[in-house]
C-alpha cells in the first residue's frame, strides 16, 4: 500500500489536475467517502447528529462535502469553520461554493471556537466530530481556536472522525502539536501518509481507512522513492514458491553463526528463527559450551564447532545469519570479516554489527565490496541503539546521516525513515530497522513499512528469533529487500499469535514457535482462492 509525504500528495493532486481531473471532482470524492465512512462505522450516532469542524485549506472543503452529504442521509449537522463564516466564504471561490450549498441541506454554518463547540455539543451530546480542520496541510502549533473546539469535541463529542490526519499530527513525522485530540477513526485520502505510521502520531489516528478519490495513478508524480505498507496480501505475495516435489537439499541450506558462553540461548533462538523459515537444512556453527543445549532445544539443526572451517562454510552455505550472542572480544571482529568476505546470502546482527561499528570508516567500505552486497543479498537488522552506534561512524570524513550523527536510540526513533535511508545508503546493504514500524530500507532509497507484532516483542531474544528468519528466507532465494520485508511481518504475526491471550510474559521461544501458525495464516489466502 504506497505512502507518501505530505509534498508528494501534493505532487499527486497537482499533477492530477493537470491531467484534467477538476479539483471539485477530488473534493467530493473525499467528503462523500468520509459520509461513508461514517454511515459504515458510527451509524448508532445517527440521531445524535454530526458537528463538522472546517479549516480553510482543502482539507475543510472535503469537511463541508462531508457535511452535506451526511445531511443528505439524514444526520442532523452543524458545521463550524474556520473565522466564521463571511470570513471562510471570501478565501476562495471552492470554499464559498462548498459553504453556499449547505443552506440548501439546512445545515447552519457557525464559526468555529471552543465556546461555540461546546454549545454545539451541548445541543447534539454525543455527536459524531469530523475533524477537518488542517489534515496534511498544517504543521507547528495549532491555532488557539482551533485547538478549543478539538478539547471540547474530545470531551462532549461521541466519536471523532479525522478527515486524512487528526489535526496536529505531522504528515511527514508523527510528531503531534499541543492540543491535538485522538480520532476514533481516520480516513486517509488517497495514499497513506507517514504520520498515519510513526509514533505518537499513529496513536491519535485509531483505525485508518484509505479512500480512492482518483489520485492512484498519480503517485510518482512526486518523484519520490517508493515507500509501501506492507499489507498481507503484500507479504503473501514475497513467500518463497514450493513446488510439489522440493526437497530438503533444494528448499535452502543456511549456517547460523551465533552464540558464546553466557549467551547460548541467542543461538538456539537465531537456529529457531531459521527452521521455522522454511529451509530446508539449518546447521549451526556455535561454541562447545552451546551445542549441547542447542540440540535440546532445535533436534532439526545440524550443530558443528564454530571455528571449524568457518569461511569454507560460509561460502558453501546458501545463506548466512550471523551475530547473536556472538560476543564482543577482539575475535569477533576478525570473524565478523571473513564471513563477509566470503558469504553470498547474508544477515548480520547484534554483536557483528557492534563488530563492524569497531572497525571505523573501514566498515562502510568492506559492506559494500562484499559479495553479498553486490548480489542485492545483504541484509543488517539493527535495533535503535545499535543504528546509533553505526550512523556515529563517518564515511569517508562525512556524516552518514545528513542531519549528523544522532546521540541515541532515541534519535533514531524520531527520524527512524531516514535514519534507516541513511544506514542502507551508506552499507549498500538492505537495513531493516527494528522498532514501531519496522522500517526496511533499500540502498536506493525504496522504503517497507511494518506494523505487525507490537509490545509482544519487546522481550530479549525476540530480535535472535528474526535474524535466523531472515537469513532463512534469503537461504529460499529471496533478496534482501523481500527477504527483510517478508521477515519482518512474518515475524510480527508471529508475536500476534503467540500473545492471543495477552502479550504480558510471551517468550522469544513462544514467538518463533508461533511461525508455523504465523505462515498458515498468511497463506491461508492463496489456499482459499484455488478453492
Amino acid at each position: 500500500m504506497r505512502v507518501l509525504t505530505a509534498a508528494g500528495a501534493r505532487a499527486a493532486d497537482a499533477a492530477a489536475q493537470a491531467a484534467g481531473v477538476p479539483v471539485a471532482l477530488l473534493m467530493e470524492q473525499a467528503g462523500v467517502a468520509v459520509a461513508a465512512a461514517a454511515e459504515r462505522h458510527f451509524a448508532p450516532l445517527r440521531q445524535r447528529g454530526a458537528v463538522v469542524l472546517a479549516g480553510q485549506g482543502s482539507n475543510g472543503g472535503d469537511g463541508l462535502v462531508a457535511a452535506r452529504a451526511l445531511a443528505d442521509r439524514g444526520w442532523p449537522v452543524v458545521a463550524l469553520v474556520a473565522g466564521g463564516p463571511r470570513r471562510f466564504a471570501a478565501r476562495a471561490a471552492a470554499q464559498r461554493a462548498y459553504l453556499a450549498r449547505l443552506a440548501g441541506y439546512g445545515v447552519p454554518a457557525l464559526t468555529l471556537d471552543g465556546a461555540t463547540a461546546a454549545a454545539v455539543l451541548d445541543r447534539h451530546p454525543g455527536a459524531l466530530v469530523v475533524d477537518a480542520v488542517s489534515g496534511t496541510g498544517v504543521r507547528g502549533p495549532l491555532r488557539a481556536e482551533a485547538a478549543a473546539a478539538l478539547a471540547a469535541a474530545r470531551e462532549r463529542g461521541g466519536a471523532v472522525l479525522a478527515v486524512d490526519l487528526p489535526t496536529g499530527v505531522d504528515p511527514d513525522t508523527g510528531r503531534v502539536s499541543a492540543g491535538a485530540v485522538a480520532a476514533d477513526r481516520t480516513v486517509a485520502m488517497a495514499f497513506l501518509k507517514p504520520g498515519h505510521l510513526l509514533w505518537p502520531g499513529a496513536g491519535l489516528c485509531g483505525a485508518v481507512e484509505v479512500a480512492s478519490i482518483g489520485l492512484g495513478p498519480f503517485a510518482d508524480a512526486s518523484g519520490e522513492a517508493a515507500m509501501e505498507w506492507v499489507t498481507e496480501a503484500e507479504a503473501r505475495a514475497l513467500a518463497p514458491e514450493r513446488t510439489p516435489t522440493l526437497h530438503k537439499g533444494e528448499a535452502g541450506r543456511i549456517l547460523v553463526v551465533a552464540g558464546s558462553p553466557g549467551f547460548g540461548g541467542a543461538a538456539v533462538l537465531a537456529t529457531l528463527g531459521a527452521l521455522a523459515s522454511g529451509a530446508g537444512l539449518v546447521t549451526a556453527a556455535t561454541p562447545p559450551e552451546v551445542r549441547a543445549a542447542l540440540l535440546a532445544r532445535a533436534p532439526a539443526a545440524m550443530a558443528l564447532a564454530d571455528d571449524a572451517d568457518l569461511e569454507v562454510r560460509a561460502a558453501a552455505a546458501d545463506a548466512v545469519a550471523m551475530g547473536p550472542g556472538l560476543g564482543r572480544g577482539p575475535e569477533t571482529v576478525g570473524r565478523v570479516r571473513a564471513v563477509l568476505a566470503r558469504a553470498r546470502r547474508l544477515v548480520l546482527d547484534a554483536d557483528a554489527l557492534t563488530a563492524l561499528a569497531g572497525l571505523g570508516e573501514a566498515a562502510w567500505r568492506e559492506l559494500r565490496r562484499s559479495p553479498a552486497a553486490a548480489g542485492g543479498a545483504l541484509v543488517l537488522t539493527p535495533h535503535p541503539g545499535e543504528a546509533a552506534t553505526l550512523l556515529a561512524v563517518p564515511d569517508e570524513g562525512r556524516p552518514v546521516w545528513p542531519e549528523g550523527s544522532p546521540a541515541d536510540a532515541a534519535a533514531v526513533d524520531a527520524g527512524r525513515l531516514e535514519a534507516a535511508r541513511a544506514l542502507a545508503r551508506a552499507s549498500g546493504a538492505v537495513v531493516l530497522l527494528k522498532g514501531r514500524p519496522t522500517a526496511v530500507a533499500h540502498p536506493d532509497g525504496r522504503l517497507r513499512l511494518n506494523g505487525s507484532g507490537g509490545p509482544v516483542l519487546a522481550t530479549g531474544g525476540t530480535g535472535d528469533v528474526l535474524t535466523g528468519l531472515v537469513g532463512g528466507l534469503l537461504a529460499q532465494g529471496l533478496d534482501a529487500f523481500d527477504a527483510a520485508a517478508l521477515g519482518a511481518y512474518l515475524h510480527g504475526r508471529a508475536g500476534e499469535q503467540a500473545a492471543e491471550g495477552g502479550d504480558r510474559g510471551v517468550t522469544a521461544a513462544e514467538v518463533a514457535a508461533a511461525l508455523p501458525a504465523a505462515w498458515r495464516l498468511l497463506l491461508a489466502g492463496d489456499e482459499g482462492s484455488r478453492g
